[in-house]
């Protein structure tokens, strides 16, 4: 309809392999599962995020490479998402 959209809350944060098989994930209402995903265009499930849950999670690892050093072209980010070089 022209009055529909989709609203998303995403979070970013890091935890160890231990913690992340210990913290139950659970889908929302509208959701029709929930998993832990490498972030890797190689993974399927990964490069078929739905809508731009993708762009999202691109930007965030993008970002991370950048304040961890390494090249933004590590992560296939959108073109918007790398910063300006300093």
């Amino acid at each position: 309809t022209d009055n529909a959209w989709m609203e998303t809350t995403a979070f970013h944060f890091h935890c160890t392999a231990d913690l992340a098989v210990q913290l139950p994930l659970r889908a929302g209402d509208d959701a029709h599962n929930v998993t832990w995903l490498d972030v890797d265009d190689a993974e399927p499930r990964y490069a078929a995020l739905y809508a731009s849950h993708k762009d999202w999670v691109d930007r965030v690892a993008c970002e991370l490479r950048l304040r961890k050093g390494h090249s933004p072209k590590a992560v296939a980010a959108p073109a918007e998402a790398t910063p300006p070089a300093p």
